[in-house]
């Protein structure tokens, strides 16, 4: 009993002494406290409910440390998904980060967060096209990248590379790169307020894309803003791009029958290269190009298609744009067309600056090479209204003057409908892409038909039955 006594003495004399000495010496307390802290902060099992701090894992965002390894790490800490943050910084990296299924990076903003590759070859990777893959590759699924920015440091390499289904891109940037965003066989991609800025090319889409949306993104400055080889279902909705020396869309690598439905609506082009430039091996069905001002400054045609040796398929429908040549008065037309192509043009305008003199869309070789497929009518002064004519080789007539006989291959516009005479008992209608809310949805449509609902975000599709999205659920 005696010595429990003095056991028991002896450790509160060691703690009053303790406390005594901390209180003299207010440097060790504090020590032991920020030691206390230190330990509460270190990296654990991330939980899928609570983003990850890449600073945990000893990212510096200061613009120098290489933050490869760091940023890396964290990715790979995240085994089952999860959300990884990036505070406020600049954080630098040399080698390549390789991000799986099922992430979300997640930055402050575009403007405070930065990722800074100081590399030459691929910034970023999510899934590969590689051999043993397969044909096509590896691929991510789930991908989230929103509030941050990927910049090159030497305007080199590729910014974002991804084989991906579902990625979704939103209030982020790619920029100074050779190639902002290389997406390969990609399905059910979505795009939202993402700039894309001194770029060569800005996206770059390899075989097969598919239902892949980009809303109100900002192109700018660089070669080519849009290339893609193959493509099913692709919408570009109120976006901008300005300062392509080359072309907006550069269609030039596409395999034939490559591109179906794509659709371009109510963007703002100024450019001094072209707004859609289709080279000899390019095809595209059904285009939809509508509801855009599109400003062209030099002598470059807004619209290029070479179809001269008849490898393409060219389709579809321009209406309702603005064309405005801005040149110091210059009136080159807008339109230039070699060989078969199958495009409906409907109200739209041509103007001059700066006096605003009207300027004929189809320039005289289109028109000469056609003879009475193509008709221009100046409706009033400052408006130029091609209505209810095509441009194909087979001629373009009104749905209300169909003669006695009539070839097979004729464009006939009926009724606000485009369609195509196959034989004497068969017409095939073109499909139209439109826009708009969801009640305001079209009733009348051919199976196949595509519209994107401004409502839900992303394009869907007839079925003859119901609207369904890319996974065939119904909307």
């Amino acid at each position: 009993m005696r010595s429990k006594a003095i056991q028991l003495f002896c450790i509160c004399s060691f703690l009053s002494g303790f406390l005594l000495l901390t209180a003299a010496n207010p440097c060790l307390a504090k020590t032991t406290h920020h030691q206390t802290n230190k330990t509460k902060t270190k990296a654990t099992e991330p939980s899928n409910s609570n983003p990850i701090s890449v600073t945990l894992y000893g990212a510096k965002g200061d613009g120098i440390t290489n933050d490869s390894p760091s940023i890396q790490k964290a990715i790979n800490s995240l085994k089952s998904g999860g959300t990884l943050f990036f505070p406020k910084g600049q954080y630098a990296f040399e080698q390549t980060i390789t991000v799986p299924s099922n992430i979300r990076i997640l930055g402050d903003s575009k403007r405070s967060t930065i990722l800074l590759y100081k590399g030459t070859e691929k910034a970023i990777i999510s899934g590969e096209r590689t051999a043993q893959g397969g044909q096509y590759g590896t691929g991510s699924y789930y991908l989230t990248i929103e509030n941050i920015a990927i910049r090159g440091a030497h305007d080199l390499g590729t910014g974002l590379y991804i084989t991906s289904r579902y990625l979704t891109m939103n209030d982020a940037e790619v920029s100074h790169f050779a190639i902002g965003v290389d997406c390969q066989f990609c399905w059910t991609n979505k795009f939202s307020n993402v700039s894309f800025f001194y770029n060569d090319v800005a996206f770059r889409g390899g075989a097969p894309l598919n239902a892949n949306s980009f809303i109100n993104c900002i192109f700018s400055t660089g070669s080519k803003a849009v290339t893609f080889k193959q493509g099913w279902n692709i919408s570009f909705v109120g976006c901008q791009f300005e300062g392509y020396s080359d072309a907006v869309f550069a269609f030039n690598e596409a395999y034939t029958y490559a591109i179906w439905n794509l659709s371009i609506n109510g963007c703002y082009f100024e450019n001094n290269g072209k707004c859609i430039d289709a080279g000899p091996n390019s095809s595209f069905y059904q285009l939809s190009l509508s509801n855009n001002a599109i400003t062209t400054h030099g002598t470059n045609p807004a619209i290029a298609i070479n179809n001269s040796s008849n490898n393409g398929k060219i389709s579809g429908l321009v209406e309702n744009n603005t064309f405005i040549r801005d040149n110091n008065g210059s009136t080159e037309s807008f339109v230039h067309i070699e060989g078969p192509a199958l495009l409906m043009f409907r109200n739209n305008r041509g103007y001059a600056s700066p006096d605003n003199s009207n300027v004929p869309l189809l320039d005289s070789f289109t028109k000469d090479n056609r003879s009475s497929s193509v008709v221009e009518e100046i409706t009033d002064s400052n408006r130029l209204d091609i209505s209810g004519v095509g441009v194909f080789d087979k001629g373009v007539i009104l749905g209300n003057q169909l003669p006695e006989s009539i070839e097979q291959g004729l464009l006939i516009y009926d009724n606000g409908k485009i369609k195509i005479y196959l034989d004497p008992s068969k017409y095939e209608y073109l499909q139209t892409i439109k826009s708009g809310t969801s009640s305001e949805r079209p009733t009348d449509c051919p199976i196949g038909m595509m519209y994107f609902d401004t409502t839900i975000g992303h394009p869907i599709w007839w079925n003859g039955f119901n609207w369904i999205d890319a996974t065939g659920k119904i909307k």
